[in-house]
């Protein structure tokens, strides 16, 4: 019977920001990597979960199994960091090619 190992992420409220799974099926090990967290700022807690393929029957949950608190690194606000770049364009330029 196959496996499932899953993840949820949540903040300090229990909103859960994100989750994920993967089958153990023919594995004996396994590892999900992030290249950057894209979190904010806030307290988050990591739960894992052991389950049937199907996730209908759980086996185990351990909750908090990791609690960690992301400090703002700028003046971002919220849960999620965006990542993206800010442009703009003068009216001027907008408007002779509008008028063109």
């Amino acid at each position: 019977m196959p496996l499932r190992v899953s993840f949820e992420l949540r903040d300090a409220s229990g909103l859960l920001v994100a989750g994920s799974g993967h089958s153990l099926d023919d594995v004996g090990s396994v590892r999900f990597d992030v290249e950057r967290l894209p979190l904010a700022d806030g307290r988050f807690r990591l739960r894992l979960g052991l389950t049937d393929e199907s996730g209908e029957r759980v086996y185990h949950w351990l909750d908090d199994a990791l609690d960690f608190i992301v400090y703002p690194a700028g003046d971002e606000r919220g849960v999620v960091r965006l990542e993206g770049e800010w442009s703009g364009e003068e009216i001027g330029a907008q408007a002779e090619r509008v008028g063109t």
